[in-house]
């Protein structure tokens, strides 16, 4: 995931809190916690 795309997620997750929109924010916490996991997979192998 590119710098870009990194700044755009948390974009749209503030974005999607200050809408209390929960759909989107579970979508985006999905994506997140997703993307963390392959960071940490990285450095545990």
């Amino acid at each position: 995931m590119s710098v870009k795309a990194n700044k755009e997620l948390v974009r749209r997750f503030y974005e999607t809190i200050e809408q209390e929109n929960m759909r989107h924010l579970t979508i985006s916490a999905i994506k997140t916690l997703y993307f963390i996991r392959k960071l940490i997979s990285r450095f545990l192998v």
